[in-house]
């Protein structure tokens, strides 16, 4: 596989380079209110101009908004802009890649090759104390030719027809956050619209949307292609290593999609450094897929999908925004906090984990635990410990669906409820089934006294 560092620049050497005659730099900070120029205005690196993905690149066109400008269109803004068919492009942001990353895809769609983004971005560049300017350069019109290059551009014909063969080596990512990937949220440019509970469509800004996602899809979140120690890139390999963990393979035909296209130009640039060949940008993405109820969709987790297989009945609750609190959960799930099962992780020793689920306010007792473990010493998991053995982030733990089989104990404040609601793999969503179901899945769970009283 080649990586493609010349995509690629960093903070020194644009700084070495700024004068260069043939260079421009685009400042590609955008936000969901418009205000990317008033950023811009506040400062920017030296000589760099403007460009809003939102307001100078997109365009709607039946009824799907945020699409890419056809050619003509793109290259009058190119031109304007001062970059002619010679010139080298670097674009940057700040901690959200995405507009740069969006130029860089787009540019390159139309048949431009000298373009690279900015490993760190602005806010890199502003850490080592660079210096910014607000001072607006003249732009000498360039002229530049656009020539598409169609294999970088997937619609939803050509997904149809991967769905339908299964035997077409293509990958689907979904660059989105996870609570837009298992269905709880749509895409708004101001963040995650949640979907009310029980409802499956959600209005977003005037365009009606589906919870989900395109079946068969791998959920591999833009953000963390990102260090955010100091927001530059993680390594070729750990990008790689990232994709492949996820069933994502160098020779498949690679197909990002977000919510309109954004998100998914900075998947799909992470996927190009790690060597990722045959990449292709979804450009209506969720904007035109949620839309439509002919295509399919799927919203299941991972312990859903684990409850199905096994034939037990339950329910799902999608949350309408984030849990931040017990109480919050329970009233919301119309519950009352006893209900409500945590699922929590012990590390006994390296390599060795297990699960207490315990109910409401109650809270483990070390004593009791370390006693029935016959362990002097007992902590909690830390956060990657926890991903690393169970595969679920922390807030959305559960005893199903695991990668390997663990020891689970079941406190007592579990079996004092007929009906409870547990972690489903994914945050802010819970699946609310039977005490009696839970047992009959976890047939070789341990129930005692592991906690005390909560208050």
């Amino acid at each position: 596989m080649v990586n493609h560092p010349e995509s690629l620049v960093e903070t020194g050497w644009l700084a070495d380079h700024l004068l260069d005659p043939g260079l421009r730099v685009v400042d590609a900070r955008w936000r969901g209110d418009d205000s990317g120029y008033q950023l811009y205005q506040a400062g920017h690196i030296p000589g760099a101009i403007h460009l809003d993905w939102h307001l100078n690149l997109n365009h709607t066109l039946a009824g799907v908004r945020d699409l890419i400008l056809p050619a003509e269109r793109f290259a009058a803004v190119m031109s304007a802009a001062g970059i002619g068919d010679e010139t080298q492009v670097v674009a940057y942001a700040e901690t959200d890649y995405s507009g740069a990353a969006r130029l860089w895809w787009a540019l390159r769609y139309y048949g431009h090759d000298q373009v690279a983004v900015l490993n760190g971005g602005l806010t890199k560049w502003i850490a080592e104390g660079r210096e910014l300017t607000r001072q607006i350069p003249e732009i000498s019109p360039a002229h530049f030719t656009p020539q598409p290059r169609p294999a970088l551009f997937a619609t939803a014909t050509e997904i149809q027809a991967i769905l339908s063969d299964p035997a077409t080596q293509a990958s689907l990512v979904d660059s989105r956050p996870r609570e837009q990937y298992v269905g709880s949220a749509v895409w708004t440019p101001h963040g995650s619209l949640y979907l009310p509970p029980e409802e499956e469509w959600v209005d977003a800004g005037g365009r009606r949307l589906r919870g989900g996602r395109i079946p068969g899809a791998v959920s591999l979140p833009s953000s963390e292609n990102l260090d955010p120690q100091d927001w530059t890139f993680l390594s070729p390999d750990d990008l790689r290593a990232r994709a492949l963990a996820n069933g994502v393979q160098p020779e498949h035909r690679v197909i990002t999609y977000c919510g309109v296209g954004i998100s998914a130009s900075l998947g799909l640039f992470a996927l190009h450094l790690a060597g990722y060949p045959d990449l292709a940008l979804y450009d209506a993405s969720w904007e035109e897929w949620g839309h439509d109820p002919d295509l399919p969709i799927e919203s299941s987790t991972p312990v859903t999908r684990e409850l199905d297989k096994l034939g037990i009945p339950y329910r799902v609750f999608r949350h309408p925004g984030e849990v931040r609190s017990l109480e919050q959960a329970a009233r919301e799930r119309d519950q009352r906090p006893e209900q409500v099962v945590r699922s929590i992780v012990f590390r006994l020793a390296q390599d060795e984990f297990v699960m207490v689920l315990i109910a409401g306010p109650a809270q483990v007792s070390w004593p009791a635990l370390r006693a029935y473990l016959g362990q002097s010493r007992l902590t909690t998991a830390t956060e990657p410990e926890v991903l690393a053995a169970t595969g679920y982030n922390v807030g959305a733990v559960s005893p199903f669906g695991l990668p390997a089989p663990m020891r689970v104990l079941v406190d007592k404040s579990v079996l004092q409820e007929e009906i409870i609601s547990i972690g489903s793999g994914e945050r802010n969503i819970t699946v609310i089934l039977k005490t009696e179901d839970l047992l009959k899945v976890l047939q070789g769970a341990e129930a005692g006294e592991f906690g005390v009283k909560g208050g």
